[in-house]
């Protein structure tokens, strides 16, 4: 009798109608059934994509993990779930090791489901394992889904290839769905030099923290619009959100606009010992045409603390330059060049190109013309 009954209704046929009814737990019990029958390991593929519909991804994961290496499902299929079942449950470093193996898996890689894509790049960034991610996107560079070019350009930028992400951003016709994107997308044209598209993206995203507000003042400090940006700097100032940072910005604004002695005063809200505390000290002494003093701290943190050695070097370049040194300064800014113009960016890159034609033409050296824009210099 059991015998007939199970002939009668045990078949993948009659849980796939159980599932499409949604009478999940059924469909687990007829599976169930169903292996103990045969013994069929694909039950246990199947069991683990219903474990997966009602959240429980350890169950699911523990049957998956029993059919690798076995032949009765194909690895890629095993492994793509498994990468679903870490993902949903947040397990981001196994769901990258998992996507690797299940891309090596596959028969052709560029058919491959383009959520896989997805999760390997998003555990990728979550993870910061950004390298692996880079190698990942360079060996298999097939993303065509919005969600997934979100996902490279995300990587590329906070490995700060933001040139390469800009590439994604108009090979692909990209366009930002949520805020998220927009965000992303504005830090990107910033760090590129697009500030006017920076800008646009910033202004349609529904909610500006803090943060982003730092964001607008120092796009409006790139585009000269100083009073602008000393007025977003003070008021982040005053609220305290993130005073060093904010001050730092404030006192910039100030100099542009010729407010020393209120930059001075600002001063205070950023530690002494802080390199960058420094620079604006010099800065300020330049100002006041006080050039042996900002020479003198300038020259020390040139040689000895490596992240403002560049800018450093640059601004004793320009007091060279106003002490009618024009060879040394010359000197410092061809060094500076050649050695440091790939970590550069194109406003920097700008200052540089502007402060050399001026020591050439003070020297009477022939200058080239250039394709970078006049900017603002000390």
């Amino acid at each position: 009798e059991n015998k007939n009954l199970d002939k009668e209704v045990i078949s993948f046929y009659d849980v796939k109608k159980l599932i499409e009814k949604n009478r999940i737990d059924e469909a687990i019990e007829l599976l169930n059934k169903m292996f103990v029958l045969t013994g069929d390991l694909k039950c246990h593929f199947e069991l683990a994509k219903l474990y997966i519909k009602k959240h429980n991804y350890d169950e699911a994961i523990n049957l998956l993990l029993s059919l690798v290496g076995c032949d009765s499902v194909k690895s890629y299929y095993v492994h793509y779930e498994l990468c679903l079942c870490y993902f949903y449950s947040k397990k981001y470093n196994e769901c990258f090791d998992c996507g690797i193996k299940t891309y090596e898996s596959s028969d052709n890689q560029e058919k491959c489901d383009y959520y896989l894509y997805y999760m390997v790049i998003s555990s990728a960034n979550k993870t910061s394992r950004l390298q692996e991610g880079l190698s990942f996107i360079e060996k298999y560079p097939c993303y065509k889904n919005p969600k997934t070019v979100n996902q490279v350009i995300s990587l590329y930028h906070d490995l700060k290839m933001n040139n390469k992400a800009l590439e994604v951003i108009r090979s692909t016709s990209f366009e930002p769905e949520n805020d998220y994107d927009r965000i992303t997308l504005s830090y990107i044209y910033y760090d590129t030099g697009n500030m006017d598209k920076a800008y646009d993206v910033l202004n349609k995203i529904e909610k500006t923290d803090d943060s982003l507000m730092i964001l607008k003042g120092k796009i409006e400090y790139r585009q000269t619009n100083y009073l602008e940006s000393e007025k977003i700097f003070g008021r982040l100032v005053k609220k305290g959100y993130r005073p060093s940072k904010t001050a730092y910005l404030l006192i910039k604004s100030q100099i542009r606009l010729g407010k020393i002695e209120e930059a001075k005063s600002n001063l205070k809200f950023m530690p002494s010992n802080l390199s960058k505390a420094r620079v604006l000290k010099a800065t300020l002494y330049i100002y006041n045409n006080e050039l042996d003093k900002a020479e003198s701290i300038l020259e020390k943190l040139s040689e000895k603390d490596e992240k403002y050695r560049i800018v450093s070097l640059i601004y004793l370049a320009s007091i060279d330059i106003r002490k009618g040194k024009y060879s040394d300064a010359l000197n410092i800014l061809v060094f500076v060049f050649f050695n440091y113009k790939n970590e550069l960016d194109k406003y920097t890159l700008t200052n540089i190109t502007l402060l050399i034609t001026i020591a050439k033409n003070k020297i009477g050296l022939e200058t080239q013309k250039t394709s970078y824009m006049s900017g603002q210099i000390i």
